[in-house]
């Protein structure tokens, strides 16, 4: 940016001064005027951050069948441990590697990287037919990745519940606040001397596996998964096949009145609950625990409600 050097010569003024930065080189030769370097005075965003890898798999429609047949053709005896921790983590490893067996990562992008090398490579080799077909192929590849990109889009506007929740996000929709209650000291007491009488104590707890058979078929497959990685559409798909090994889980489990540590984990992520955040007291913890221990929950929560005395029913 030139200008005349005059009364005012060391100042510049221009629009943006708090996004740049200034510097004044060295005269052009004999010139009567002086070049303005302006800089960003900011970091770019792509800087500031390292860039992250996220690996999207899709399913196959004949994911579900497979997993059902390698799931029946297991031998789980064999992934027995008198530890119940390790015998968890080895039963839930074990579902997960299968489930990374059947799905497939979407390469979209990979094969037009793959295509823009070959096209670069092409043109550095000198090989005018080479270089041809190579920018044909990128032509086509890039026509063919927009396609599947547009039926994503228009598959994605067919179901009201995504539409619905893209307008949210975007809108930065959070939902009505819901206002307690009044707290009465008394009225807590009360209920709690209610709720935690028993007669008598209840019966030991046995699982069958027509159970746990039930509570998996009864899953929601599009709750989010847990640290475990085994989604939810897994469980109700397969839960026949895997009835049996987690119903020696949670008897283990509820027979030495343990809880195996991979099933406690939990992925906390934190919600704004209101825009701009200026403290940590503006953020929501959601924990995302994993789907079968949201199933054991619910069977035991049963137990719970068939040991209470009639009066309390």
């Amino acid at each position: 940016m030139p200008y005349k050097r005059g009364k005012h010569s060391g100042s510049c003024v221009f629009q943006h001064q708090a996004c740049v930065q200034s510097h004044t080189p060295p005269h052009l030769g004999r010139s009567d005027h002086l070049s303005l370097l302006l800089t960003p005075a900011y970091t770019p965003l792509s800087r500031q951050t390292m860039p992250t890898k996220r690996t999207i798999s899709t399913w196959p429609e004949d994911a579900l069948p497979r997993l059902q047949d390698c799931f029946e053709h297991t031998q789980w005896e064999a992934l027995y441990h008198e530890d119940l921790a390790t015998f968890t983590d080895e039963v839930l490893s074990y579902i997960k590697y299968c489930i990374g067996n059947v799905t497939v990562e979407k390469c979209i992008r990979v094969q037009v990287r793959m295509l823009l090398r070959a096209r670069d490579s092409a043109f550095r080799s000198g090989d005018r037919a080479l270089y041809s077909v190579a920018r044909a192929d990128l032509r086509r590849g890039i026509r063919t990745a927009k396609a599947e990109y547009k039926r994503r889009i228009e598959e994605h506007l067919n179901n009201l519940r995504q539409v619905g929740q893209g307008i949210q996000t975007i809108t930065n929709y959070r939902g009505r606040a819901v206002t307690p209650g009044d707290s009465d000291a008394g009225l807590a007491e009360e209920l709690n001397s209610f709720f935690a009488r028993f007669d008598t104590p209840p019966p030991p707890l046995t699982l069958e596996p027509k159970d746990v058979r039930r509570v998996l078929c009864l899953g929601n497959p599009r709750k989010a998964t847990g640290q475990d990685g085994v989604p939810g559409k897994v469980l109700k798909a397969c839960a026949k096949q895997l009835s049996q090994v987690f119903t020696d889980i949670f008897n283990l489990s509820l027979e030495r009145t343990v809880i195996p540590p991979c099933l406690k984990s939990a992925i906390i992520i934190p919600i704004p609950k209101k825009s701009p955040t200026t403290s940590l007291n503006d953020f929501r913890p959601i924990a995302l625990t994993p789907v079968i221990t949201k199933c054991f929950e619910k069977l035991r929560f049963g137990f719970s409600n068939c040991g209470l005395h009639p009066s309390s029913g």
